[in-house]
């Protein structure tokens, strides 16, 4: 049903002078365990790091929001925002599986950052607890208290987002791993605690400057992991701990620096002032991956051992593992000796291990360590050769991974910290200089390797083409290589001595054009496509990441100016992170890609080959994994039978699209390199593309216009030639002589099997009808739900529906009729968020920028799908519409939805409310005076959609401010 939409109705009310309020009630608050959030800080002290690459998220039909999370064990954390209404008292409760029956409690960390306060859980156990098993499948609930009998925690959440922090710690007997599917907050007071703000800043003098520190912790008492009140510091180092009014001893720790204790009463304000120690604990982590095994859910390795510091933790290095630190301060520009103190044990002592740093994901040095032990990883020494790094004054990151080819080969070392101090080692540097041989212009993102080094180093030239390297005295071969020129090159080897720099200048011949990844034009449907983020490795210092379709059918744009027509080879440098394939919907390959041109309107699908070698054919990944999501790699365009892609342009601009339906990768740039002449074989083919409900016509916004074969009756997605309509329903089709065309679109029946374009046709129009469902609407137009052209990234669609809406995300739409009216919507769906509760999935629907809510039933389960004929009815245009569902509260796996014309939109009525001869934003307060019952008077339909509700406050404010 319908109701006015409550935002526009409060505020117009709160700007005629009223407020709106209720009486306080007990209530319960849910939390997805699948809905974590992403650290808010610099760096993420505590436990960690413990991303969505470590625990996982396993479909459950059963579960509350239909996803529970999995793997969630020893040294993980996840964070969480929780909305209170208002300030107030909780407790809180797990529903988890856990059936790790030798641990017995799970010793569970819960630290709410926004009031201060932190708790240590002691009665999760085993389920069942009579009969202890591996089974995490049996869930149960668990009030948090600090043990068995004792009273629930009572906490305190402040009015709005509070964030906060479920970690599982163990100690050195403790450990384990459950499954959660949910968390709540059940209200026991509307009392809440006389709490004092301390505030400040966390600070560090760097090279003579005053430095934020963000991400340090703040606590009451010497130890953060064990107090009762910790919070963190923000990116610009400020902190809010909320205590009773008394006096504390605060102490402040950020990485690589020396913890300050100091004395502060609340409220006061308090600063810290900390000094670098370039120590760094190894266990405090901004990231990290599992290793080789992340499908079998293998967790990354930690361990606890009491004769070590901070707590007795470590961190363990294996072949294929790393471990990240994004907040390691330097005092100035210089060069850094990098020391591990470590433990590792080999066949004998003094066996050599690798480490491979990457320094500010510019560069890689390959560092040397000796077995400790043959028995055991007890002893602990300092690395007597450290790596000298290149570090720049104030924040760095710094990435170890284990380069060994793995026991029995080379040791493994167990990591205790890391520490950084500027360099006493004898060395030089080697200053790599690139150019363009043709013009002398400086190339960015050049790669520099210079294998004879001991160390082996690797680099990036910056946005000068040039790149400063320390090594030890000696002499070096340096080669430098880019894709989209003609190839490596090496220079004459040069020698460097103590304190000598010297200059290795080396040109590259360009044969191609680049398209950085990062100037895309548009994307979608998720908000945003992709992230931008600053990489000093990359050409011109940036690359996109999360750029997915593994959840969402995601795309982006870029124009690409070419000076002449030709078939260009198309290479992208890209990198494929770990976690990149989807195992719920394509489980085989990680990327399922298409790469589409305009004007030429070339179209390639790269996904996968069929390797008939394997008996049963198995699907075979055609763009391969890179080491990380840091490790780039150049990829040749090829269709998905192998064979050389090459994509017609034409002279000046054209549109390159590459689109994702699984998987997710990050890109630096695309090269294009003409390899041959345009074909003269290929014509234009025009035309717009119509839809009828055997009344009305109109055209059609987004239809999908490919050449088919005659015999093969390719698929939009198999077809070479493919585009779509515009806003008009116009499209422009490059195709080869004696086309046959289709054309699609959701809603309305597909061409079939083709349409004949004979020779010498330069226009052709096509007719679609509506797709008429099957009972029990028969008559309406269907749509399927997962065709989305926006949506909140924290989404999910596969071919059949959309899923994991919850409060807060939202989806939308471009829904095409024949006719304008009022359509009566209906809706295949199921709603399992928590069934039975009696009320109802609440949305609003922006439709063609004009809201309205829209509320509907929840069904029995997740699981059970029913349709409903009439939902809502809303006002749509002839053509294309725009409309935006979002989820005020609870969520629905929709699988489509109807349209069912019942009548026409009614003309306009003014919006002069107050007839004074124009419309400002007191018609609106008048409106929503009369509709909040505070006045009398006339409330005129204004959009047509046979209701006077909040959606005519808006259009008299779009009317208001020259929208309408």
């Amino acid at each position: 049903m319908l109701r006015p939409c409550r935002l526009a109705v409060m505020a117009a009310v709160a700007a005629a002078g009223f407020a709106l309020s209720g009486p306080s009630h007990a209530q319960t608050i849910r939390v997805e365990a699948e809905s974590f959030v992403p650290p808010n800080a610099v760096a993420t002290m505590g436990s960690g790091p413990n991303e969505s690459k470590v625990v996982t998220v396993d479909q459950n039909a059963s579960a509350s929001g239909g996803f529970t999370i999995g793997w969630f064990g020893s040294w993980d954390w996840l964070e969480y925002n929780v909305t209170a209404p208002a300030d107030g008292i909780y407790n809180m409760s797990f529903f988890y599986g856990d059936g790790d029956g030798a641990m017995d409690p799970l010793p569970v960390d819960l630290t709410f950052f926004t009031t201060g306060k932190q708790y240590l859980v002691g009665n999760i156990h085993p389920t069942p607890v009579s009969s202890p098993s591996w089974a995490f499948s049996n869930y149960t609930t668990v009030v948090a208290a600090p043990s068995d009998g004792a009273a629930p925690f009572a906490i305190p959440l402040k009015s709005g987002v509070n964030r906060f922090r479920v970690a599982i710690r163990p100690d050195f007997i403790l450990a384990g791993a459950m499954n959660i599917d949910y968390m709540e907050f059940t209200k026991t007071a509307d009392a809440y605690p006389a709490l004092q703000a301390i505030t400040g800043v966390v600070s560090s003098q760097i090279g003579g400057v005053s430095t934020p520190l963000g991400g340090a912790m703040v606590s009451d008492g010497p130890d953060y992991h064990t107090a009762a009140n910790v919070t963190r510091t923000d990116g610009s180092g400020a902190f809010t701990l909320w205590v009773p009014a008394g006096s504390y001893s605060l102490t402040a720790f950020a990485n690589g620096f020396t913890a300050s204790t100091v004395s502060a009463s609340s409220p006061s304000a308090t600063n810290f002032s900390l000094t670098w120690n370039g120590r760094y604990e190894a266990e405090l982590l901004d990231s990290t991956n599992t290793g080789p095994e992340v499908g079998n859910g293998d967790q990354p390795a930690y361990d606890t051992q009491h004769s070590l510091s901070n707590k007795g933790e470590i961190v363990n290095s294996a072949p294929g593992k790393y471990a990240e630190y994004k907040s390691v301060y330097a005092p100035a520009d210089g060069v850094y000796d990098v020391s591990i103190h470590y433990s590792a044990m080999s066949a004998a002592v003094g066996d050599p291990g690798y480490l491979l740093w990457t320094v500010n994901q510019t560069s890689t040095v390959k560092a040397v360590y000796t077995a400790t032990s043959i028995t055991d990883f007890l002893t602990y020494q300092d690395s007597t050769a450290p790596a000298l790094m290149t570090l720049k004054k104030g924040l760095n990151t710094l990435r170890f991974a284990d380069a060994n080819a793995g026991p029995p080969v080379t040791p493994s070392a167990n990591i205790d910290y890391f520490t950084v101090a500027p360099s006493t080692q004898p060395h030089g540097t080697l200053k790599v200089i690139v150019t363009n041989s043709v013009n002398g212009n400086p190339i960015s993102g050049a790669n520099i390797t210079i294998p004879a080094a001991a160390p082996q180093l690797t680099a990036q030239t910056g946005g000068d083409g040039s790149v400063s390297i320390p090594v030890p005295p000696g002499t070096y071969t340096v080669t430098a290589s880019k894709s989209g020129t003609a190839g490596p090159v090496t220079a004459a080897p040069a020698t460097v001595a103590d304190g000598q720099t010297v200059n290795v200048p080396i040109q590259l011949t360009v044969s191609g054009v680049s398209v950085e990844a990062e100037d895309f034009v548009a994307g979608g449907p998720g908000v945003p496509p992709a992230t931008i983020t600053a990489v000093g490795s990359a050409s011109n210092g940036k690359v996109v990441t999360g750029f997915t379709g593994s959840y969402l059918q995601g795309w982006l744009e870029w124009n690409v100016n070419v000076t002449e027509d030709g078939l260009y080879r198309m290479t992208l440098q890209y990198a494929v992170p770990p976690d990149g394939s989807d195992a719920i919907v394509h489980p085989v390959y990680p990327i399922d890609m298409t790469v589409s041109a305009t004007p030429s309107t070339f179209h390639v699908n790269t996904s996968y080959y069929l390797d008939t070698s394997q008996i049963p054919p198995a699907k075979v990944p055609i763009i391969p994994r890179t080491a990380d999501g840091d490790t780039y790699a150049s990829f040749d365009l090829v269709n998905d039978s192998q064979a050389q892609a090459l994509v017609p342009l034409k002279a000046g601009s054209n549109r390159v699209r590459i689109s994702l339906a699984s998987g997710t990768m990050n890109l630096d740039y695309l090269q294009f390199t003409k390899l041959a002449a345009y074909p003269t074989n290929y014509r234009t083919i025009t035309g717009t593309i119509y839809g009828s409900d055997g009344v009305g016509s109109a055209p059609i916004a987004g239809a999908a216009v490919w050449q088919n074969n005659s015999t093969l009756h390719t698929t939009f997605n198999e077809a070479q030639f493919a585009t779509t309509t515009d806003a008009a329903g116009h499209y422009s089709l490059t195709a080869v002589s004696g086309a046959f065309l289709n054309a699609s679109v959701n809603g309305f029946i597909a061409t079939t099997p083709y349409i004949s374009v004979p020779a010498g046709t330069a226009t052709k129009d096509v007719t679609l009808n509506v797709n008429p469902p099957t009972p029990p609407d028969t008559g309406t137009e269907k749509m399927d739900a997962f065709k989305l052209s926006i949506a909140d990234t924290r989404l999910s669609t596969n071919e059949n529906m959309i899923t994991f809406t919850q409060p807060g995300a939202y989806f939308g739409w471009t829904i095409n009729v024949p006719r304008s009216g009022q359509y009566q919507v209906g809706m295949n769906y199921s709603s399992g968020w928590n069934s039975g509760d009696g009320l109802p999935v609440k949305t609003t629907w922006t439709v063609n920028g004009v809201p309205q809510e829209v509320d509907f039933a929840k069904t029995t389960s997740w699981t059970d799908f029913q349709f409903f004929p009439s939902i809502a009815t809303i006002p749509l245009n002839a053509g294309g519409n725009t409309v935006r569902v979002d989820f005020i509260d609870a969520g629905a796996n929709i699988v489509y939805l109807t349209l069912l014309r019942t009548g026409s939109i009614p003309p306009p009525v003014s919006t002069d409310i107050d007839n004074s001869g124009k419309t400002d934003i007191i018609d609106a307060v008048i409106y929503a005076r009369r509709l909040g019952g505070l006045e009398a008077g006339a409330k005129p339909d204004l959009t047509g959609d046979g209701l006077s509700n909040a959606a005519d406050v808006a259009r008299i404010l779009r009317v208001a401010g020259g929208l309408n």
